[in-house]
């Protein structure tokens, strides 16, 4: 192959590249309903961690009825951690309504 077609050939590779790392390094987007009360998107959390907490927060809103759901993200992808977690947090309608006694710890 002769640097003719070399240079063209190299420079499709480097533009897909910058195209798909992105993807490649986006946060998830978090399930329309949390599972478990841990919902490690980042994947941070080890599973013996991520069992005693979930665990240990259905044994809490069993007692006390609060309902805490903790959330990773690897990045927020530019959006601010308030709107995020506001948006998250009223799109999994954490809590009792008449309570008010929801939260999400992201």
């Amino acid at each position: 192959m002769s640097l003719r077609y070399k240079i063209p050939t190299l420079l499709l590779v480097v533009l897909f590249l910058f195209i798909t790392l992105p993807a490649w390094a986006a946060t998830p987007e978090p399930p329309a309903k949390p599972a478990n009360y841990v919902v490690d998107l980042a994947s941070i959390i080890d599973p013996a961690s991520e069992r005693g907490l979930n665990n240990y927060l259905r044994e809490l809103e069993e007692k006390t009825t609060a309902q805490l759901i903790v959330l990773t993200i690897k990045s927020l992808d530019g959006e601010s951690i308030d709107g995020f977690s506001i948006e998250t947090a009223e799109r999994w309608r954490l809590g009792q309504k008449d309570k008010d006694n929801g939260v999400l710890f992201t």
